[in-house]
């Protein structure tokens, strides 16, 4: 756990009161930071560029991010604003889990580090230090061909220089939803590490960082970007195969969206696919792939996307298992979701598969309406939901259910708080 550095207390008080933090301030608040810290079962896969939560970066990278816990309300966090009030129950707890830090702090600190280091890409030396590719705290990284551009020299990558902790292991890979920065997203991620942590075999959370965009207006570009962030999550999935990983998939809110769209695309491609262009490929190397579980957590998708002849056909997904968690108390979809979509679109379209359910759930798909655990759009409600983790230790292979419980319940206790939306509120440097 992280400790809320005291200092920041006062840097908040001050704010509050109208004044800027100097020069020195920030330095000095930077110098206070604790230091980088990695666990070997948290990685990312960004093709986010590194200022900005609306732009696509020119290298698409897998690393090893910082596991710092910042809070991603910084400054404005509510439990900072109520002062000695937070000192006690769930603001404490958040107060001593998360790092409270100014916005500019971050950024100077981040910017710091990359002027300082750099990051080597370990299969690429020739980008060693190149501007295309900086990633604050990371010294490492490995870049990752786009699929749908340069499908073949993925599949002739030399893969002897790819982190060994990814060779063969069973990976979660997690794909967020609409305004989450890459702070939110790990914070997200480490709540899913906690769970798998309990399960007997290890288990790799894999993040997927893409733009999702700021504003809560640009749901339409964010829309129109998640289908491109799908080829890159296909090509992720395509690696995750040559390096012989065995996979699963949660995907929260838009994030569904970029998830099924990579899976019909994927299946379009295996050798002797009928009927979607790209059929009879010859890529051998796809009978690798293959997601054993999928789960669709508050889906921003129409509720009959993967009936017959919906956008994504459930017989379509190269996906073994397929569940969908929904709740009739998510506000978000429930107020926002139709209208985001009909501004996309400018045509009609039905309520969210995260709303309402399906229309129907057979064979590998099954449905869970999860409205007694889960009151709001939150990825976290959804992991922390007892239905939800039953699911994924059964799909993992995991242990008894009374340890999982246990931890379920003390995470619920110890952790959520913050998470009514899935809005970052602030960009992340």
């Amino acid at each position: 756990m992280l400790g809320l550095c005291r200092d920041s207390l006062h840097l908040a008080r001050a704010l509050r009161m109208g004044q800027k933090p100097s020069v020195t301030s920030v330095e000095d608040e930077v110098a206070d930071l604790q230091p980088p810290k990695f666990d070997d079962e948290i990685w990312m896969a960004s093709c986010c560029q590194v200022n900005s939560m609306s732009r696509f970066a020119a290298e698409f990278c897998l690393y090893q991010p910082d596991c710092r816990l910042f809070c991603d309300k910084g400054m404005d966090c509510k439990y900072l604003k109520r002062g000695q009030l937070s000192q006690r129950g769930e603001a404490a707890v958040h107060l001593d889990t998360f790092c409270h830090v100014a916005h500019d702090v971050l950024c100077a600190a981040a910017a710091a580090d990359m002027n300082a280091r750099g990051t080597e890409v370990v299969n690429l030396p020739n980008l060693r230090h190149h501007p295309r590719v900086l990633l604050p705290y990371v010294s490492k990284c490995w870049v990752i061909p786009n699929y749908a551009k340069e499908l073949h020299d993925l599949f002739a990558t030399d893969l002897s220089s790819f982190p060994d902790a990814l060779k063969g292991a069973q990976v979660v890979v997690l794909a967020h939803g609409f305004r989450v920065n890459s702070l939110r997203l790990l914070r997200t991620s480490w709540v899913l590490r906690q769970l798998t942590r309990s399960l007997p075999q290890r288990i790799v959370v894999l993040a997927f960082l893409w733009p999702s965009h700021r504003h809560h207006k640009s749901y339409a570009k964010a829309r129109t970007d998640a289908t491109e962030a799908a080829e890159y999550f296909a090509t992720l999935l395509l690696l995750l195969g040559k390096l012989r990983c065995t996979v699963s998939v949660v995907a929260h809110s838009l994030g569904c969206r970029v998830a099924l769209t990579a899976l019909t695309a994927l299946t379009a491609l295996k050798p002797g696919a009928s009927g979607a262009s790209g059929a009879g490929t010859d890529v051998p190397q796809l009978e690798h792939v293959q997601v054993q579980y999928l789960a669709l957590l508050g889906a921003a998708v129409p509720r009959d996307a993967l009936e017959p002849r919906g956008e994504f056909p459930r017989d379509r997904l190269l996906a073994r298992n397929v569940d969908i968690f929904y709740t009739h108390k998510d506000s978000i979809l429930s107020n926002y979701f139709k209208l985001g979509e009909g501004i996309h679109s400018l045509s009609f379209t039905s309520d969210a598969l995260g709303l309402v359910g399906p229309e129907g759930s057979t064979g590998s798909t099954a449905a869970f309406d999860v409205a007694e655990e889960v009151s709001s759009h939150s990825a976290e409600q959804y992991l922390l939901a007892s239905t939800f983790t039953k699911r994924l230790a059964m799909h993992l292979n995991g242990v008894q259910p009374a340890e999982l419980m246990g931890l379920q319940k003390k995470l619920t206790q110890e952790f959520i708080t913050e998470t009514s939306t899935e809005d970052s509120g602030a960009e992340s440097c």
